[in-house]
């Protein structure tokens, strides 16, 4: 589902007007909707809930501004096409419900209240969130300042570690899935769990049943039809902090295509003029989290502990709140760049 921020805004073009995205193409693990006495026994949307006006609408669902009755609590409400023969929207739906189900709740992952079904669609209704998503304000401007990157990653970096030790992979990691909670702050949550897995406690690697995501941040070992872990999610991340401190992104195509033979390569580089001006310690993160060798590659709690998220942590915590334990003693950057920001292996 492609929909900004407050649940309500149009999709975004990933590549800053560059050229048109690619078809997004949505698969899931879960091959029938779960099945819940607390989910199939909620109360029907007009009992509890106001249905305010349309947000905004994408391929699976529209969200809707809604009003608790008896508290006028505002919420979003996402409510699903009514496709019984969609199996592709059937089991969108069956993930989301599926992580509804496991009751995991963090400060900076959006906040599913409840889930509401009968005989004609099935509804989430949400947390509001007022602010744009991360999509929209790169549109909106070129690059990002380090600072407000940091601030904006170390949340979703923190609620990818919560939802990895918890088992779940989320698989879809992009700027449109980053919403804000207004436009004048940095307060980033993750949102949108159609595409997220529950992965196997032993660690041992997915097969991967098919394209899906947004070409633009898949990880090579997606593209490649490869087995994969929750690591996926931190290639994405790669992508987007490349993209917001580099204003553009690190795989570009005219096809959905040709973008996803770029991935499989990995190549990717610092030379254009604009990496001049970030630091180095910066550029050796997004090479950590872009390692096309996924056991390489950094887990969310080790981007929680590397020196640029350390070195700003304390403005970060006093603005979103994070615990001490993501301090770290060790401030060691490894990586070795040449004159002109290129990685040396």
């Amino acid at each position: 589902m492609k929909l900004g921020g407050c649940f309500g805004r149009e999709s975004h073009d990933p590549s800053c007007h560059r050229e048109s995205t690619p078809p997004r193409s949505r698969r899931s693990d879960i091959a029938q909707e779960p099945e819940s006495p607390s989910i199939l026994n909620s109360p029907k949307l007009d009992e509890k809930y106001t249905l305010g006006h349309l947000l905004g609408e994408g391929n699976f669902a529209q969200v809707f501004m809604g009003y608790q009755k008896g508290t006028s609590e505002p919420v979003a409400i996402k409510k699903f096409y009514h496709r019984p023969n969609d199996g592709e929207m059937k089991r969108a739906i069956g993930q989301e419900l599926e992580f509804f189900k496991l009751g995991l709740e963090h400060e900076f992952i959006v906040k599913t209240y409840e889930v509401v079904r009968d005989d004609a669609t099935s509804c989430l209704v949400l947390e509001i969130m007022a602010g744009q998503d991360l999509q929209v304000r790169l549109d909106l401007r070129d690059r990002f300042h380090e600072g407000e990157t940091r601030e904006i990653l170390v949340r979703i970096f923190a609620a990818l570690s919560f939802l990895h030790s918890n088992g779940v992979m989320h698989r879809d990691i992009k700027p449109e899935n980053i919403l804000f909670s207004s436009d004048t702050d940095n307060r980033a949550k993750l949102a949108d769990f159609g595409l997220c897995h529950i992965f196997p406690k032993d660690g041992s690697r997915l097969k991967t049943d098919g394209m899906y995501g947004t070409p633009y941040y898949v990880a090579p070992e997606i593209a490649r039809d490869e087995r994969y872990t929750a690591k996926v999610d931190m290639w994405s991340c790669g992508v987007m902090m490349y993209q917001m401190l580099g204003g553009k992104l690190p795989f570009n195509a005219m096809t959905g295509n040709g973008v996803i033979r770029k991935v499989r390569k990995g190549n990717y580089n610092f030379n254009d003029p604009q990496w001049g001006t970030v630091s180095l310690v910066a550029k050796d993160l997004i090479s950590k989290l872009m390692e096309v060798d996924p056991e390489k590659r950094y887990s969310a709690e080790q981007a929680l502990h590397h020196p640029w998220i350390q070195d700003g942590v304390e403005a970060a915590q006093k603005k979103a709140k994070l615990p001490e334990s993501m301090r770290s003693p060790h401030r060691v950057v490894d990586a070795n760049f040449s004159d002109n920001g290129t990685l040396l292996v």
